[in-house]
């Protein structure tokens, strides 16, 4: 019994050792220092690629940084200069209004100086006939006194 027994182990180490040498066969016929080559080399063309698309992304993302900083300043100019603009129309429409309600003012002012200055002639003229009525009215009553007195 143990002669059968020692001989299904050498039988079963037998089939193992096939087995082991068919694998090392295989093993063999595997060229791994080609594998491993390629293999480096996809990974380089991969890491390369990797940076490439990298390095686009950040000139892309500094274009757009510069685009939008140039954006900026223009739109900062545009808007100070609107700025300017309306503060200075503002500015002139001030000044025109200003000038208008001073020559408006002046205008007023030298009418009410000729009204005025027609008012006091025609007191002076309603002064002098009163006056002059007045005269006429104490010749008049000396005339008839001395109409009466003498007659």
């Amino acid at each position: 019994a143990k002669i059968l027994a020692i001989k299904k182990l050498l039988e079963h180490y037998s089939g193992v050792v096939e087995a082991s040498q068919s694998l090392i066969s295989t093993l063999n016929a595997i060229d791994f220092p080609a594998k491993l080559d390629a293999i480096s080399t996809r990974s380089q063309l991969i890491i390369e690629s990797v940076n490439g698309a990298k390095q686009a992304l950040e000139l892309k993302l500094h274009e757009n940084h510069n685009s939008l900083i140039d954006q900026t300043r223009i739109t900062k100019e545009q808007i100070i200069e609107f700025s300017d603009s309306h503060f200075q129309t503002l500015t002139n429409q001030e000044t025109k209004t200003r000038e208008s309600l001073i020559e408006l003012f002046n205008d007023n002012s030298k009418r009410l100086d000729k009204q005025q200055d027609g008012q006091v002639k025609e007191m002076k003229r309603i002064k002098v006939l009163t006056i002059t009525a007045v005269f006429i009215s104490l010749i008049g009553i000396i005339a008839t006194l001395f109409l009466k007195i003498g007659g």
